[in-house]
């Protein structure tokens, strides 16, 4: 019985004349001969301190010293009603007035309490037909749901299986609730009435996995929230091909979609067969973007580089800048003056063969 919320739901179900017993236990932490040979002179509520000097009979408790725990605030209604009911010097005496025997069965008390408060391992269903006829049938289930039976169809009765606490068992559920309302180890040491700080910590302090979950949780760092964002992923951004911009190229045999040829699509073609072009003017090397040409790349009309003369470089020459139309036309000019002269270059050496005795062969394709 570690969790506060059992401890109301436990003392409910006990009867009147159990109830401020297991109440003091379990808010005190006391032994079970303390408790049974608690005198009412133990006893200061205006003080609200209990002295704790004898277990059942004997002079001295246990530790073999005299204590003095406080009393707690709720507790004191519980002990207010002990001492009304008590007719004889004990706090919780028998119905006779003396004091209780050591073999009183308290661990079956307050099993049958949590019992009823439905805190139980579950509930075994068994049939009393079966059982009768010598073949008992059980089931074990979390809950005490009606069922019947599956070989005579008989109701099921269920029976709580009790968990296995004892009654000494109170004072690690007193430890317990103190460790987790944050007392000090110390003030548990003193309340329980430990020679060793350490029988505290390893033998009534119980933690189970929501005590270690809520230990974790109390870990603030302030510097966490903004790891864990920048350790988030980027957003993801398709890729785009510029292939897919520059779109196919239509009727390159056509001139009206020659407006649609972009250098990449025809200067690859180029790249088969290429043999030393012959000297161009500057309107070729002229680049539409850039309006400056420098003379180092500009050809005269004649076709020979300025480089080739005496003469220092020229200045800068500034080009007019053409419209996509002019340069495409120019193009075309310049492609078919090549094929022009590649055909004359052809013929003359079909030419040359001939005078030569030596027939010539027809190729099969234009050879750039």
């Amino acid at each position: 019985m570690a969790i506060a919320v059992e401890v109301p739901l436990v003392l409910t179900r006990l009867a009147p004349a159990w109830r401020p017993l297991f109440a003091t236990a379990i808010w005190t932490g006391m032994r079970k001969g303390e408790l049974l040979g608690l005198r009412k002179s133990d006893l200061d509520l205006e003080a609200r301190t209990i002295t704790i000097r004898c277990s059942y009979d004997s002079d001295t408790t246990k530790g073999g010293h005299v204590d003095v725990i406080p009393i707690a605030d709720p507790l004191k209604p519980f002990l207010r009603e002990a001492l009304l009911a008590s007719r004889s010097v004990y706090v919780f005496p028998a119905a006779d007035g003396s004091m209780r025997p050591e073999d009183t069965p308290l661990q079956d008390v307050l099993r049958r309490a949590l019992a009823r408060a439905g805190l139980v391992n579950g509930y075994d269903h068994g049939c009393r037909r079966c059982k009768g006829r010598s073949a008992p049938h059980v089931e074990h289930h979390a809950d005490a749901a009606r069922r019947h039976c599956p070989a005579c169809g008989m109701k099921l009765w269920p029976k709580p299986v009790h968990r296995p606490i004892r009654f000494h068992d109170l004072r690690g559920t007193t430890a317990t609730l103190l460790a987790r309302a944050g007392a000090p180890l110390v003030v548990a040491q003193r309340i329980l009435r430990h020679s060793d700080p350490r029988l505290t910590a390893n033998v009534y302090s119980r933690v189970d996995l929501g005590d270690l979950r809520a230990g974790l949780n109390r870990i603030d760092i302030p510097a966490m929230p903004m790891l864990v964002a920048a350790s988030s992923p980027p957003p993801l951004v398709p890729l785009v091909s510029p292939r897919d911009s520059l779109g196919k190229t239509k009727g390159r045999d056509s001139l009206n979609h020659s407006n649609e040829i972009t250098a990449p699509e025809w200067s690859g073609r180029l790249d088969l067969n290429q043999r030393p072009l012959a000297p161009q003017g500057a309107s070729a090397f002229m680049d539409t973007g850039s309006p400056l040409v420098t003379a180092s790349h500009a050809l005269d009309e004649s076709g020979v580089s300025p480089l080739a003369s005496s003469d220092r470089l020229a200045p800068a020459v500034t080009a007019t800048p053409r419209t996509s139309s002019d340069t495409t036309e120019a193009h075309d000019e310049e492609m078919r003056g090549k094929h022009e002269n590649a055909a004359q270059r052809a013929k003359k050496r079909g030419r040359a063969k001939m005078g030569s005795g030596e027939t010539p062969v027809q190729s099969s394709r234009l050879v750039l």
